[in-house]
């Protein structure tokens, strides 16, 4: 008898989460839909209204990448003392800049920012399948775009391309610490020449149930009469943006005989163990 109780204190203490869920679900259930899908809405406008008040405007960060830290600072910040504002920015290495007219040594500086342009990356030139095969350079630093952006939806993005031939000499390891010259090979490497923030997310990025919105960098579902209905069954359902889809808020592993309905988001009777009752019905 003990053991018994035991067992089911185990089961109730491992699925408090659960348990949890299922009350925030229930005291749904006992509001109309309505009321329900209204919560619902009200709640997504706060969090779209709080994103939007606590976070650079992507437009807005799309504008400052484009200015250096004196003119950002003198057009833009506010209450910024014009002294403060003639920066002297430190070098890629660490120091002043060599044509900083201003002598007096300073015990910090400002970094310099990382704009988006192209600078020097290493890149792979080419591969070998061959372990014995070896290329001579294998790599080499070429003009890549690189930086930052201001903004979690923006990437440094190449805007003009061109591509560099590059030489490279093939050899061949035979052994002894020896390599033997098999003959010289052209690679094609692409070269970036101007870079601009862009968005991370592109308009090929969307699948067949949303539209592309360059202004706010993502993609939106056009199915929104799906979503309207999701909501009214948020009992059990929950809307995914991503998918567009009206998803079961939990999917649990139906026993033997028995098939996950992901339409009432709950486990009913297989098709086959079905046709097996009714015919056992019927032959009584």
């Amino acid at each position: 008898m003990f053991s018994k109780l035991f067992f089911l204190a185990f089961i109730v203490l491992a699925s408090g989460v659960n348990i949890r869920n299922e009350k925030w679900i229930n005291s749904n259930n006992d509001q109309s839909e309505e009321s329900s899908e209204r919560k619902i809405r009200a709640s997504t406008d706060l969090l779209i209204h709080d994103v939007e008040q606590n976070s650079i405007p992507l437009d807005f960060a799309k504008t400052i990448n484009e200015y250096n830290i004196s003119d950002l600072l003198l057009n833009f910040v506010e209450d910024m003392p014009k002294f403060e504002a003639k920066v002297k920015t430190a070098s890629r290495f660490g120091g002043a800049d060599e044509d900083d007219n201003d002598t007096e040594r300073s015990s910090s500086q400002i970094a310099r920012p990382a704009k988006c342009m192209p600078e020097l990356k290493p890149v792979k030139i080419i591969e070998s399948k061959d372990p014995n095969i070896f290329y001579i350079p294998e790599c080499t630093r070429i003009e890549r775009c690189g930086g930052c952006c201001s903004h979690v939806l923006l990437s440094c993005q190449p805007t003009e391309t061109e591509t560099v031939t590059f030489s490279v000499m093939k050899t061949e390891y035979t052994g002894n610490k020896k390599l033997k010259y098999v003959g010289k090979e052209l690679v094609l490497v692409e070269k970036h020449t101007k870079c601009r923030c862009n968005c991370k997310v592109k308009a090929e990025d969307c699948n067949t149930y949303q539209e592309y919105i360059e202004q706010e960098c993502r993609c939106s579902c056009k199915n929104i009469d799906e979503e309207k209905k999701c909501y009214k069954r948020s009992s059990k359902k929950l809307w995914n943006p991503d998918l567009c889809a009206c998803q079961c808020r939990e999917v649990t592993p139906c026993s033997t005989g028995y098939q996950f309905d992901y339409n009432d988001c709950k486990c009913v009777q297989s098709q086959v163990k079905r046709r097996y009752i009714l015919n056992a019905q019927k032959e009584t």
